[in-house]
């Protein structure tokens, strides 16, 4: 932040654990290699700003990034003000053929309390639990950003039928569920000689998304101006039901009832060491 140093000083080591999740998706492509930029933009705490993202983005863009990976985000209550960030990811980004994957975001007590007392100091109603996991009622940046026809594709976890109770959902927003290796957690993408550590988390959710989308996408359709996101997913539609396969599956009933666009979900190609 601010300086040269991107060393990650997480506690949890959270931006080392996403490029984890990313690389061990390339181990058994056959065609993509893979190379991580690590831009830090948040501090030890979790905590950035505007104008480290944003210094991110665009020196991401002058080094040839295909794909920008995003694994966070912030709740927002009122009318967006952020002009240009959401040119730069609506409109630069889709111009460039960068793709955008971004986190549809994780249960935080602090901020729906926050969100309970603004809907009913503005609406007179009391949101329940099930609407604060709703991204077209309680709004998580740039998750939702999404709708518009642009490079954004928004990402969280689901076990086939539901959408993890601690992350984000939309029918509109949401457009790739990750499978969970077990109750909604997945496996630490570290070597270990122990019992394998599990972790949950949309930012992670998000990783292997972009993992499998890099690893098994085809070139081409990167760094196209005016990329199609769309397009570029199905490419990569489910052929078989392998291990290795490329794995975006389309029209699972119940997620598209469960709230993830037309039921759209990936699942892992590869499993920790």
């Amino acid at each position: 932040m601010g300086n040269s140093d991107f060393r990650d000083d997480n506690p949890y080591r959270h931006g080392t654990t996403v490029s984890m999740f990313i690389i061990n998706e390339f181990l058994n492509s056959q065609n993509n290699a893979v190379e991580i930029m690590p831009l830090k933009t948040h501090n030890a705490n979790g905590i950035g700003d505007f104008f480290g993202i944003i210094c991110a983005i665009h020196f991401a863009m002058a080094k040839g990034a295909n794909i920008i990976n995003a694994s966070w985000g912030f709740y927002y209550y009122y009318q967006n003000q952020f002009k240009y960030f959401d040119d730069l990811i609506n409109n630069i980004l889709k111009e460039k053929g960068i793709l955008f994957v971004t986190a549809a975001g994780n249960k935080f007590a602090d901020e729906e309390l926050i969100a309970r007392e603004i809907y009913f100091a503005e609406y007179g109603i009391n949101i329940t639990d099930e609407q604060l996991r709703n991204l077209e009622i309680h709004h998580f940046y740039p998750a939702d950003l999404s709708i518009y026809p642009n490079s954004v594709l928004t990402v969280t976890t689901t076990d086939g039928k539901n959408i993890s109770p601690t992350q984000n959902y939309s029918s509109s927003y949401a457009n790739l569920g990750v499978y969970a290796d077990q109750d909604m957690k997945f496996e630490v993408p570290f070597p270990s000689d122990f019992p394998k550590e599990m972790i949950s988390g949309s930012s992670f959710a998000t990783a292997i998304a972009t993992g499998v989308i890099g690893a098994f996408g085809k070139k081409n359709l990167l760094r196209l101006e005016n990329i199609d996101k769309t397009e570029l997913l199905h490419t990569l539609t489910l052929e078989d039901d392998t291990e290795l396969s490329p794995a975006i599956m389309f029209n699972v009933p119940e997620l598209e009832f469960k709230h993830i666009i037309k039921g759209t979900c990936t699942k892992k190609t590869s499993r920790s060491i």
